[in-house]
C-alpha cells in the first residue's frame, strides 16, 4: 500500500465574522435611532420590566404575609405597652379598682398612638400597603394582654409593698 497523506484542511478566517458585523453596524447606521440612544431606550426597558416583576412580587395590596407579619409587630408592641403598665401599675401602688382603670387608660391610649401612627404613615404612602385597615390594625388584639399586665401589676406590686 502506498500511504497518501491529506493536507490539512484549511481554518476559517475570520472574514465571515466581520462581515456579519460590518452588516450589522450599517443596519445600525440605517436606523432611525442613534447607536447611543438604542442602548438606552433598551436599558430603559429591561429596568421598566424589572420593576414591573417587582411590583408583582412585592407590592401585592394586603399581601397576607405581610399584613400578619406586620400585625404581629403591633401586638409586640401591645405586649411591651402591657408590661411597662403592669411595672409603673405596681410601683404605683394600685388597688383593684385604680388598676384596671389604669390598664384600660393604657390600653386606649396605645391603641390611640397606633392608630395616629398609622395614618401618618398611611399619608405618607406607607401605611395602605402595611395593613388591611387602620381601624383594625390599631384595635385588634386590644383586650388580649391583660394577663401580661396583671402579671407584672401584681409581682411589682409585691416586690414593693408586700415584701
Amino acid at each position: 500500500g502506498i500511504n497518501i497523506r491529506m493536507p490539512p484542511k484549511p481554518r476559517p478566517t475570520h472574514k465571515a465574522a466581520s462581515k456579519t458585523t460590518k452588516a450589522i453596524d450599517e443596519f445600525l447606521a440605517q436606523s432611525s435611532v442613534p447607536a447611543g440612544q438604542q442602548q438606552i431606550l433598551e436599558n430603559k426597558r429591561l429596568e421598566e420590566e424589572s420593576q414591573a416583576k417587582l411590583k408583582e412580587k412585592f407590592i401585592d395590596l394586603h399581601f397576607g404575609p405581610r399584613v400578619a407579619l406586620n400585625q404581629d409587630l403591633v401586638n409586640k408592641s401591645r405586649v411591651i405597652a402591657n408590661i411597662f403598665a403592669g411595672v409603673a401599675a405596681g410601683i404605683l401602688g394600685l388597688g383593684a379598682f385604680q388598676g384596671i382603670l389604669f390598664w384600660i387608660a393604657v390600653a386606649l391610649t396605645t391603641s390611640l398612638v397606633l392608630f395616629v401612627q398609622i395614618q401618618v404613615m398611611s399619608a405618607q404612602g406607607e401605611g395602605a400597603t402595611l395593613f388591611q385597615s387602620v381601624g383594625k390594625a390599631a384595635t385588634q388584639n386590644l383586650l388580649s394582654n391583660v394577663m401580661t399586665y396583671m402579671l407584672f401589676w401584681i409581682m411589682f406590686y409585691n416586690v414593693v409593698y408586700v415584701v
